[in-house]
């Protein structure tokens, strides 16, 4: 992130913060504000209140937290303290009543939507078990036994019921007539995960398929029940007959193909599984298509995410699909995006064009260049990302990965990124390719000594230009810009001596043709 994207971050707290604390101080006189840690600079700069506060009051019962986000704080202390307080001072409108009152009224929505859906899924209960009474007429006693499995599973879908239903139909598969399959589909339409995959998975114990099995998973997967068992029967049964139900199962088949991440999933195993997406692609490659550039426009990072999985999977049988999803991807990098739970939405989509490049490196070159012409320093970083992600180590281990045209592409970009002076957030991606990456390809480090000597000079003549000194001292200091300037000079102090240490290696083993180029190079720029 930009330091003036931080900032503009920054000031939005602070102001939403200033709103809530006036609130609070309308609502009762005694309320107080209190700060708690430190001050930053963009705080001390606007006046807002950006850093950690809590709230207190003489007459409080119980003390409430401190943070950032003050409406929560704000709502946790009028709980503990002001609802029913018999000591409050009201001062004037608004108050803290307008953020309480669209709290409860959100509450109350959500308990109303709870009711209304007991009821509903109370009837269609109802519904189902007079259903299976007609069903089960005139059948003996394992006929009866059977029904009253499913009965039991219906209203308690427990993993146990589950498993007699299971054990039930291997026992006794031959007793599990067209009725018996009746109420089992009945029980796969009516929703629920364990009473989705239960019923999908006695369906396939004895011998279902077909298009009414095939749809009714998808169906369980636009519902996003039964996950697991409803993709497996897609990817066993999936026919062109099923084309109108594909569409809205796709999210859950996309959600499927993505492993598992977060912090507390490091060393899990991954449940990703993109064999039922594949098949889906195989029949209807356009409608798999279509969902994963919707996925990848989606402001929601994890969707985001998700599809960068199911493509890296995709371009695996089909490269040229990778292609037709370049320019969604790189438009990706400008929606919302952060780097919490599983990381940054822009990492995953430079790591998938990354893996398209491979196979068309020009075009997908091409692509990024015309897109680095106006983009911002934070997109133009996420686009050198994808570069990053062709040299990198464990991506290039074999020895003829030097000559790979995708390799001399991104090594070319990096050299030409060092001779524009970039912004420091730019310069930070030009060290992580000269300290990890310049000396694994000496071929293309050769080739570009030069070039790389004169982006030495380059910066060096910047870091001798002085700095500016502060003529009108009425004026106010600011800070941010001493700590911008500051950072400047670290930044290109590192890069210098980045560029430095590649570059004197090569000399070192060729000092014949490298070494001697260096020097003449020297005497060329001068002290």
């Amino acid at each position: 992130m930009a330091i003036d994207d931080s900032i503009q971050r920054a000031v939005l707290i602070g102001e939403k913060n200033k709103h809530i604390i006036e609130l609070a101080r309308n609502w009762c006189a005694h309320l107080e504000v209190q700060q708690s840690g430190g001050v930053g600079l963009v705080e001390i700069s606007t006046g807002l209140p950006i850093g950690m506060r809590s709230f207190k009051c003489a007459y409080a019962r119980a003390a409430g937290f401190a943070g950032m986000d003050l409406e929560y704080i704000a709502l946790d202390f009028y709980d503990r303290n002001c609802a029913d307080c018999s000591q409050r001072k009201p001062v004037r409108f608004p108050n803290l009543s307008e953020v309480v009152g669209a709290r409860d009224a959100a509450r109350q929505q959500a308990s109303d939507a709870q009711a209304r859906a007991a009821e509903e899924a109370a009837r269609a209960l109802a519904a189902r078990a007079t259903r299976r009474s007609e069903l089960a007429k005139g059948g003996g006693p394992a006929r009866t036994g059977i029904f009253g499995a499913l009965d039991e599973f219906d209203r308690q879908p427990t993993d146990h019921n589950q498993q007699v239903l299971v054990a039930t139909a291997t026992a006794a598969s031959g007793q599990f007539d067209s009725s018996v399959q009746e109420a089992l589909y009945d029980l796969a339409e009516a929703g629920g995960f364990t009473r989705t995959e239960g019923s999908l998975e006695v369906l396939a114990l004895i011998g279902a398929n077909g298009d009414r099995f095939c749809a009714t998973a998808l169906r369980a997967l636009a519902r996003g029940d039964g996950f697991l068992r409803a993709a497996s029967v897609v990817q066993e049964h999936l026919s062109k007959e099923s084309e109108a139900l594909v569409p809205a199962a796709l999210l859950s088949l996309i959600t499927l193909a993505s492993p598992a991440r977060g912090p507390f999933l490091v060393g899990e195993k991954s449940t990703a599984d993109s064999r039922p997406l594949i098949a889906a692609f195989r029949v209807f490659p356009d409608l798999v298509l279509a969902a994963l550039r919707e996925r990848v426009r989606s402001s929601d990072k994890h969707f985001r995410i998700q599809a960068c999985d199911a493509i890296s999977s995709i371009i695996k049988i089909d490269s040229s699909s990778g292609l037709k999803l370049v320019d969604d991807l790189v438009r990706s990098m400008y929606l919302p995006d952060d780097g919490y739970d599983e990381g940054p939405a822009e990492g995953a989509a430079a790591n998938t064009i990354a893996e398209i490049m491979l196979s068309y490196p020009h075009e997908v070159d091409s692509r990024i260049q015309v897109e680095a012409q106006t983009a911002s320093t934070d997109v133009r970083a996420a686009l050198l990302d994808i570069y990053e992600q062709i040299l990198r180590a464990d991506r290039n281990s074999e020895p003829d990965r030097e000559a790979d045209l995708a390799c001399e592409i991104s090594y070319q970009r990096f050299v030409d990124l060092l001779l524009n002076l970039p912004a420091n957030e730019l310069l930070s991606k030009a060290n992580w390719f000269l300290q990890s990456e310049a000396v694994r390809f000496p071929l293309l480090l050769e080739r570009h000594a030069e070039t790389l000597v004169g982006a030495a000079a380059l910066i060096a003549a910047e870091l001798e230009v002085p700095q500016s000194p502060i003529v009108n001292l009425s004026l106010k200091p600011d800070p941010l810009k001493a700590i911008e300037a500051q950072s400047r000079l670290e930044a290109l102090h590192s890069t210098l001596q980045a560029i430095l240490q590649p570059v004197g290696i090569l000399a070192s083993r060729k000092p014949e043709t490298v070494g001697k180029l260096l020097l003449a190079s020297f005497d060329g720029v001068g002290d």
